[in-house]
């Protein structure tokens, strides 16, 4: 019998197929569910444009009570990054009483996507 977890991301990863967004592919690793690569193409007119950014992302078994752990797995230089461990600064990644349980995989990776568009330029210029 499989894990509430892996019905749920099965099911957000059939809707993210049928939704089809632009520059965004994702795929689970191997045959594990709990386990994901994604490929997050820069927006038009943001500092990623034409950037093709790849991002691991690890759920447990407890998905989605609480958030998976994201990382870029090329680290960008990016103020929202932490340029060591590759994690993107996002509030409900970061803080796990920000997360709410209808957030899902789709909502995770455009939030990324956007905030490469909506990015802090103030901190690039210091």
């Amino acid at each position: 019998m499989q894990s509430k977890a892996y019905l749920l991301l099965e099911r957000e990863y059939a809707k993210l197929q049928e939704t089809r967004l632009f520059g965004i592919t994702v795929s689970p690793v191997k045959d594990d569910l709990l386990e994901w690569v994604a490929t997050v193409q820069g927006l038009k007119d943001s500092l990623w444009e034409g950037a093709f950014l790849q991002v691991s992302l690890k759920y447990t078994e407890d998905y989605n009570s609480i958030p998976p752990t994201v990382t870029f797995n090329t680290i960008p230089f990016h103020p929202n990054v932490d340029s060591v461990t590759g994690k993107p600064c996002i509030d409900f990644l970061d803080n796990p009483r920000k997360w709410r349980e209808d957030f899902s995989l789709t909502t995770i990776l455009l939030t990324i996507q956007v905030r490469g568009h909506f990015c802090r330029t103030d901190l690039i210029a210091a």
